[in-house]
């Protein structure tokens, strides 16, 4: 099953409209399930959808698919999503100017959350990535964006990944916990602000490499194999009034 929306729609389950179902039977939320190598969803400008599962389980992990695919868009919201079992749960590429994606969850994906290629000014915040292949929510050249109040647990890589190019971001209030490698990892990011997060039972509570100007502020680092590792960093890195302990 493949979703197209036009500019404006609303795509919401019943569940979502009525607060519940009206078909009958178990109280649930609508199903989608894809076809292998398919888009799922895929948004125009000022779209907003609500509500659904979005069901990968028949296809194989890797292969290019995702749950739902932002292109150049614009105003698009997302919550109340349920997304798993695919190469994405959501990609952002080249989309800019307040895409919002909120209370929903991810989970075992490759990624959560990707963002990519000038996907910059947009809000993410109140979700849940969990169990996914490799990260829970991941940034590639994307920047001024924001990240509230999310949740990245038991991932087989990082938490947050935030790599080359991805600058000027906020990090507030977010929670990385029992990722294999880093709660929070910054590879060649600049001017990004991170504060009141929780990083706990990683591998790496806060690994940067090769990144400078950021800021680091009142962060818990927890119960992590090493609290903060820093390889290569440019100067003036302000980590400071963190609460770090083993």
């Amino acid at each position: 099953t493949q979703v197209t929306l036009d500019t404006g729609v609303l795509l919401i389950s019943a569940k979502a409209y009525f607060g519940s179902d009206t078909g009958g039977g178990a109280d649930t939320w609508a199903k989608i399930s894809w076809a292998p190598n398919a888009t799922t969803i895929t948004p125009a400008g000022t779209s907003v959808i609500n509500g659904f599962i979005l069901d990968g389980i028949d296809s194989t992990i890797g292969i290019s698919k995702v749950g739902i695919n932002l292109d150049a868009d614009q105003f698009v919201t997302v919550r109340n999503v349920l997304i798993y079992q695919q190469r994405y749960a959501i990609r952002f590429n080249n989309v800019a100017n307040n895409n919002i994606i909120e209370s929903s969850v991810f989970h075992t994906n490759r990624v959560g959350v990707y963002m990519l290629l000038n996907s910059d000014f947009n809000t993410i915040r109140g979700n849940m990535s969990r169990n996914n292949e490799l990260i829970g929510y991941q940034m590639s050249n994307a920047s001024n964006n924001t990240l509230v109040g999310n949740r990245a647990d038991n991932n087989y890589q990082d938490g947050f990944s935030i790599d080359p190019n991805s600058d000027s971001n906020v990090f507030r209030g977010n929670f990385a916990t029992n990722n294999t490698k880093a709660g929070f990892k910054f590879d060649q990011a600049k001017y990004n602000q991170v504060r009141g997060n929780r990083s706990v039972g990683n591998d790496f509570g806060l690994q940067l490499t090769l990144s400078s100007g950021n800021k680091f502020t009142q962060n818990d680092l927890l119960g992590n194999d090493t609290g903060i590792q820093i390889e290569n960093a440019a100067d003036s890195e302000p980590v400071f009034q963190n609460n770090i302990s083993g």
